[in-house]
């Protein structure tokens, strides 16, 4: 729990009182912090709408009428199929210690939604015509508790068009992200899970707590990865292949990455499914390169404060070099890159 500075409690509050009476004050203390934080949440959450191919995540003002709130919670509204079921393997997911740390996960219990529902019918208003291949089928709803008010994108977004620096305003601040990123990966990993589908819109920010988490395991697999390799699939610009449809970008440059290479007919993660886990490597790798080309080309050269600590940026340059090695053989992995680093 975290502690906020209340200014209108004297600093004698504490002052020639009883035990009994100690323990009153502090727990009253809790209560306003509780309620604070609470409001605090409620006033981020409820606004929040971000559409997907596969899913919709919504803010209490866009459901309340339909399915009845929860606290804290946000409501996705997903589409469950073979190329992407997010919970086929969380439950393997919630058995990583302080699991809740690292990802958001849905919660299990589901309300389903037909197309002649009305709820269905208010949710094609929300979408753009892009987004709208959800629909056309049964969809299921599943609450979900509130990560964060923004993606990893829309702080990007924010540095770059507001120079907005609540989030990002030190080298250090992207050192601290890639470590808190790479830890949660690599305990997935540790429990033969891939996510296999980071990006940056699935890394949810907090702006209060500056904290960052994983989302979206639509596409994760597990060892042997037989049903993603006999499969696969990925997002343009992040995954480590050349999509004709993905025109190259200043902060997301041509991939020439040989994991869809075939060798004698055979895709290399098909003759070695330990280079799958490489495929979080890479992604991952293209998400920090693009924070570091926002910071260092975008942003840089209007803040004198991230002229500092060069020694910091120079560490983030060796480690997304590493993550995004266009040779999938010689690759480093999420563990060996934590190892190597921190």
């Amino acid at each position: 729990m975290r502690f906020l500075f209340l200014p209108h409690l004297e600093f004698d509050l504490f002052q020639n009182i009883t035990k009994n009476e100690f323990t009153t004050k502090i727990e009253f203390i809790f209560i306003i912090t509780e309620n604070l934080q609470t409001n605090e949440t409620k006033k981020m959450s409820e606004h929040i709408l971000k559409t997907g191919a596969s899913s919709i995540l919504l803010g209490g003002k866009y459901y309340d009428g339909y399915i009845t709130p929860k606290a804290n919670k946000l409501l996705k509204v997903t589409k469950r199929h073979k190329q992407h079921d997010e919970f086929k393997y969380l439950s393997t997911v919630c058995t990583i210690s302080n699991y809740d740390k690292y990802y958001i996960i849905p919660d299990s219990d589901s309300v389903k939604i037909m197309p002649t529902d009305t709820f269905y019918q208010h949710l094609i208003t929300l979408v753009t015509e892009d987004d709208k291949k959800i629909f056309g089928g049964q969809l299921e709803c599943h609450f979900i508790t509130f990560g964060g008010n923004k993606d990893l994108l829309d702080t990007l977004r924010d540095l770059v068009t507001n120079q907005e620096t609540s989030i990002w305003n030190s080298w250090n601040d992207i050192l601290q992200f890639t470590q808190k990123i790479m830890s949660g990966l690599g305990f997935l990993h540790e429990k033969k899970l891939c996510h296999l589908d980071i990006k940056c819109e699935n890394i949810v920010v907090n702006e209060k707590t500056k904290d960052f988490k994983i989302i979206d395991f639509g596409f994760c697999s597990m060892e042997p990865f037989t049903d993603y390799i006999s499969n696969i699939r990925g997002t343009p610009g992040y995954f480590p292949n050349s999509f004709k449809q993905k025109v190259p970008c200043e902060w997301q440059p041509q991939i020439y990455a040989n994991d869809m290479k075939l060798v004698n007919y055979k895709l290399p993660m098909a003759r070695d499914m330990n280079l799958v886990y490489k495929i979080d490597s890479f992604c991952l790798g293209r998400v920090i390169y693009m924070m570091y080309y926002v910071f260092n080309e975008m942003y840089f050269p209007y803040c004198f404060c991230l002229r500092k600590n060069k020694k910091t940026k120079n560490k983030i340059y060796k480690i997304y070099k590493d993550l995004t090695n266009n040779d999938v053989w010689t690759r480093i992995t999420i563990r060996d890159g934590l190892t190597k680093y921190f």
